[in-house]
C-alpha cells in the first residue's frame, strides 16, 4: 500500500486531481466493489486545500497489476494498454463522455509490457454518488433493461461515427489490443463440454454432436477468435467484459436510474454479440431469459437508434447475425458463471494447480449449480435456433488464413 499512496501523493502535488494543496491521502473502506480477476484494486480519497479554507475531498479507484501472476496469461499487460487508450483517446473521440456512462479517469499509464509494475489507471469512485455493484447475480427487468440501452447507445456510437468518418474509427480502433487466448491444458473444453453432456442423452439434442465438433474444429481457440472478428456493418468499438461486474448503478426512491461502465481493459474492435450474448447468459435467470430473451433484444436495438437512426443494417439483419455468434458469450459464461455462484468457495490459486487438479475444477467447479446454470445457456442457445445458425451460417477457418 505504502508505494501506492507515495504515488498518488506525487501525483497530486503534480496537480492530476485538480487544484490546491495536497492534504492528504486516505484509505476507503472498498465495501461494495465487484470481483476483480485480473487487478488490484485500491480505494482512495485525495483532500486538496484551496485557498478558501475549504477542503476538496475526491475519492478515487487505483487499479494496478495484480501481485498473482494466475491471469497474466489473460490480458493482463494488454488490459491497461487498452484501458488507458480507451480513455485518453477513444471515448472523447466517440462522444461517450457526454452519455453519462463512464467515470472521469484521473490519470493512467500503460508500459506496453516494459514494466508491468508501473502500469496505473485511476479513475473517480463513484461510490461517493450513490453508485455500486448490484448483489445480484442474476439481474431483473429494470437493470437489464437500463443497462442494455446505454450499451446500445454506446455500440451506437461507433456506427455513428462510421458513418460519417470510416477512417477515423478504423483509426481508433487499432490503438486496441486483441489479446490472444491459448487452452494448452483443454479447460476452455472442458468448460464447454459442461454444459453439452446432460442434454446430449436426449436424442432431441442429438445433433449437439456436431455442434461440439465445430467448435472444436479447427480448435476452441480459433473459433472464439473467428467469433469475436470484426464484421461489416455490424463491427464496433466494444466493452469487451460486459456483466454485472463492471456495471455501476445509481438509484432513486428503490428504483434503478442510472448506471455507468467501467472496467475497459478487454475493449477491441469486434461483434456486438460478445458484449450482448456475454451480459444476458451471465446476468440472467433461466425465467428471465424464457420470459424478455427478446424483449431485451429490443431494448439494446432502441439504444442503437437513440444514437443513429440507420446505423448501416436492419433490426433484423442484427437479429440473424447475433444468431450464429450467440455462442460467444457462452465461452467466458461455461469459466466464470460456476464461480461466480458460489463465491465463498472462489479461494483458489489456478496457476499452482497440476494439470489434472485443473481439468478437474474446470469439469466440477460449483457443483450441480454450476453444471445446471451451464446446460440452461447451452438449451437456450438450442432452443432459440442459435446452434443451428452457428451450424449452418458460421465460417470457421485457423487463424493463420
Amino acid at each position: 500500500m505504502d508505494p501506492v499512496i507515495e504515488r498518488i501523493t506525487k501525483l497530486a502535488k503534480d496537480g492530476f486531481f485538480g487544484g490546491g494543496d495536497l492534504k492528504t491521502v486516505v484509505l476507503q473502506s472498498d465495501d461494495g466493489k465487484g470481483s476483480q480477476f485480473a487487478s488490484k484494486l485500491f480505494f482512495l480519497r485525495v483532500d486538496l486545500l484551496q485557498d478558501t479554507g475549504k477542503v476538496n475531498e475526491i475519492p478515487v479507484v487505483v487499479k494496478i497489476k495484480p501481485e498473482s501472476n494466475d491471469w497474466d496469461g489473460m490480458f493482463v499487460v494488454v488490459q491497461f494498454a487498452n484501458e488507458v487508450a480507451m480513455y485518453d483517446k477513444i471515448m472523447p473521440k466517440l462522444g461517450a463522455n457526454e452519455l453519462g456512462i463512464i467515470p472521469r479517469m484521473f490519470y493512467g499509464l500503460s508500459t506496453h509490457g516494459e514494466d508491468p509494475n508501473e502500469d496505473i489507471v485511476i479513475v473517480e469512485d463513484m461510490r461517493s454518488q450513490g453508485f455500486k455493484v448490484s448483489k445480484d447475480l442474476f439481474l431483473d427487468r429494470n437493470h437489464l433493461t437500463l443497462a442494455l440501452r446505454n450499451l446500445g447507445k454506446f455500440h451506437g456510437l461507433s456506427y455513428k461515427i462510421k458513418k460519417s468518418s470510416p477512417e477515423t474509427l478504423s483509426t481508433l480502433g487499432k490503438y486496441l489490443e486483441r489479446k490472444i487466448y491459448d487452452d494448452p491444458d483443454n479447460v476452455l473444453e472442458i468448460c464447454l463440454k459442461r454444459g453439452f453432456k446432460e442434454l446430449l442423452k436426449n436424442p432431441a439434442y442429438s445433433y449437439l454432436e456436431n455442434v461440439f465438433k465445430k467448435l472444436t474444429d479447427p480448435s476452441l481457440v480459433d473459433t472464439k477468435y473467428n467469433l469475436e472478428k470484426s464484421e461489416e456493418p455490424f463491427a464496433a468499438i466494444i466493452h469487451g467484459d460486459f456483466n454485472n461486474n463492471n456495471l455501476l448503478f445509481a438509484y432513486e426512491s428503490n428504483k434503478v436510474s442510472s448506471v455507468k461502465f467501467i472496467d475497459f481493459g478487454a475493449s477491441f474492435y469486434s461483434d456486438p454479440a460478445v458484449d450482448i450474448s456475454f451480459f444476458l447468459y451471465m446476468n440472467t435467470s433461466e425465467e428471465m431469459r424464457a420470459a424478455h430473451w427478446d424483449d431485451l433484444l429490443e431494448e439494446y436495438w432502441k439504444g442503437v437508434t437513440s444514437i443513429v437512426e440507420d446505423p448501416g443494417f436492419s433490426f433484423e439483419a442484427f437479429l440473424k447475425n447475433f444468431a450464429k455468434k450467440a455462442i460467444c458469450g457462452y465461452f467466458p459464461c461455461s469459466f466464470f458463471l460456476p464461480m461466480m455462484l458460489v463465491p465463498d468457495e472462489t479461494n483458489f490459486d489456478f496457476g499452482k494447480m497440476t494439470l489434472e487438479e485443473k481439468r478437474e475444477f474446470a469439469d466440477n467447479f460449483g457443483g450441480e449449480k454450476g453444471t445446471e446454470a451451464t446446460t440452461s445457456i447451452v438449451r437456450h442457445l438450442s432452443d432459440k435456433g442459435y446452434l443451428e445458425e452457428f451450424l449452418l451460417n458460421f465460417t470457421n477457418e485457423p487463424r493463420s488464413t
